[in-house]
Formats: structure tokens, C-alpha cells, sequence
């Protein structure tokens, strides 16, 4: 049986997940770096309705070296980041950024990768 016209309407997520390395000795630095500047404007996106939800995920395989923390956030927007680019550029302009022992982003690690993910009903979703 196909979904009907209601579930196949049914809005999905559209998700950036945004991989980053720490620099040698700066993995918790860099975590709450993040935290103080990233999830912080995240947090005024959530409550202007720009964003529906961000988390910020470690990496639990010490074995792997190639991340350490991943930001996933759910944008309102089908388009995600390009349709809400310029309400964020003005949460951006009025942040003020927090330094971890001194350092920025890049003295504490770098961006490995960023990707978008549309999310989909469960199948068990679309019948209700």
C-alpha cells in the first residue's frame, strides 16, 4: 500500500552534521570551545524558530583519530543553512566570541567535514 497524499506531504529534517578534529592535547578545549560559541548561537537560532534541535556528539572509538566531535544540527528549513543564512549571519555579527585558555577555532582544531542529511518518516509513520 502507497502513502497517501497527507504522508507524502509529511515535512522532513534537513540536517548538517559538521565533523572536526582537535589539535594534539586540545580535545576537551575544543568541545567546550564549541560549546560556548557554536551551541550558544544555535541556542538563540532554537528560540528564534530557525532551528529545530543541535547536539553535540564525541566521537566514542578512541581508536579512530580522524574526528573527534560532530555538531548535528536540524534546520526548520528544507534547505537548511542556505535558507536561514542571513538570520544567521546576524546571530553571528552579535555573538561575542569566547576564547578557551586563550585560544580560538583554529588554534585548537579544524573542520574535517560537513554533510547534509534529509531526514525521512519511519514507514510506521506514514500511516497515522
Amino acid at each position: 500500500m502507497l502513502p497517501g497524499p497527507a504522508a507524502a506531504q509529511q515535512p522532513s529534517r534537513t540536517w548538517t552534521f559538521t565533523y572536526l578534529r582537535a589539535k594534539s592535547g586540545q580535545r576537551e578545549a575544543l568541545g567546550k570551545f564549541v560549546c560556548a560559541n557554536w551551541l550558544a548561537m544555535d541556542s538563540v537560532a532554537v528560540r528564534q524558530g530557525l532551528l529545530h534541535s543541535y547536539h553535540l556528539l564525541a566521537n566514542a572509538d578512541t581508536s579512530r583519530n580522524d574526528w573527534d566531535w560532530v555538531v548535528a544540527v536540524a534546520y526548520t528549513h528544507a534547505k537548511g543553512y542556505e535558507g536561514i543564512q542571513k538570520e544567521c549571519e546576524k546571530i553571528r555579527r552579535a555573538h561575542r566570541p569566547v576564547l578557551v585558555n586563550g585560544m580560538a577555532l583554529g588554534q585548537l582544531g579544524h573542520i574535517v567535514k560537513s554533510e547534509s542529511l534529509r531526514e525521512h518518516a519511519h514507514p510506521d509513520q506514514l500511516h497515522r
